[in-house]
């Protein structure tokens, strides 16, 4: 009876045992890991190689598989307009781009011949800024004295060209400028050799190119009135004013008016919003463990997501605007 009585106590406890080890195979840790879902791949278009977009993504796409193991991320390359194509019609599920360009290839209008209505948004990051910049030795102080003058205004199509118009229209000089559609390398080298009197170029800063020339020839940033950047920014909603704040370029020693665009991540509203919902979610609570892979990853953060959503003119991907919700970022 005894010896009977031992070896049911035994399979009992082995039983209890066994039943513990299944029911805690999980903690509370692990449940953005989870193992045993169907996997989904996804394709991010980001930028150049050797491009800031680039590297984020890197390093964000690798965090959320060590978070979810069943999320797969591959980085292709590709800019800031066509991204947006890439996305909308599905050749990539996720993207960067600026707030200005998603509005406008979601609505098929500016340089989108089509519109692109499965176009969402995910989240808002750091600001890009339009430089205006001119030699240091230029007698050159403000916009109103580019009046006659040599000036880069960027690569047709590009950004740099549409908001420096708009900027010369905003001062009534648009049809006193001498223009030069160049690309940033190319206006650089044209600077230094007094081939033109200006510059403009839309990036977020420190742009290497001008960090170059500002050790080399000197550079100086010209910034715009505030009664000029409100008339723009009226009449552009997509489009934020922003600081550059003084020590940004050598010998820079004053905070610049500026206008800017705010990066965001754009998805195609077919991916699976749980996916996406986990994929904000890494972002902004995973900002220093991104960094590890690129630095900038640091500006995708609550901050920037809360303070840049207002210039955000597309509809939210229902899975991230659970997430933006859930921490305040969104109302």
């Amino acid at each position: 009876m005894k010896k009977h009585f031992r070896l049911m106590s035994i399979l009992l406890i082995t039983l209890v045992v066994a039943m513990m080890s299944g029911c805690g195979a999980k903690g509370p840790s692990d449940t953005q890991g989870q193992t045993d879902k169907k996997p989904v791949y996804l394709t991010w278009a980001t930028g150049g190689t050797a491009g800031t977009f680039y590297g984020v993504a890197g390093g964000i796409s690798k965090v959320v598989k060590e978070k979810n193991p069943w999320l797969d991320i591959s980085i292709q390359t590709g800019g800031t307009s066509e991204n947006n194509r890439f996305v909308g019609q599905g050749d990539a599920q996720l993207g960067f781009t600026t707030a200005d360009c998603a509005y406008f290839a979601h609505v098929g209008q500016r340089e989108f011949k089509q519109s692109y209505p499965d176009l969402r948004a995910v989240i808002s990051g750091p600001l890009m800024y339009q430089h205006i910049f001119v030699r240091a030795d230029s007698s050159i102080k403000t916009i109103n004295d580019l009046k006659g003058k040599r000036v880069s205004i960027g690569a047709p199509g590009t950004l740099t060209e549409i908001m420096a118009k708009e900027i010369f229209e905003a001062y009534g000089i648009q049809n006193e400028v001498k223009t030069e559609r160049i690309s940033l390398s190319e206006a650089v080298e044209a600077l230094k050799d007094k081939r033109i009197d200006a510059g403009f170029h839309f990036a977020s800063p420190p742009v290497p190119g001008l960090l170059d020339l500002a050790t080399t020839t000197g550079i100086r940033l010209i910034p715009i009135d505030q009664a000029e950047l409100e008339k723009i920014l009226k009449k552009n909603p997509t489009w934020a004013p922003g600081e550059m704040v003084k020590g940004t370029y050598q010998d820079q020693n004053e905070t610049v008016n500026a206008i800017a665009s705010t990066n965001i991540i754009i998805v195609n509203q077919s991916v699976d919003p749980e996916a996406v919902y986990l994929i904000t979610k890494t972002i902004i609570e995973n900002t220093d463990s991104i960094a590890e892979v690129h630095p900038s990853a640091k500006e995708w953060n609550k901050e920037a997501a809360t303070n840049g959503a207002k210039y955000i003119k597309i509809p939210f991907h229902p899975g991230a605007e659970k997430y933006l919700k859930e921490i305040g970022a969104l109302k």
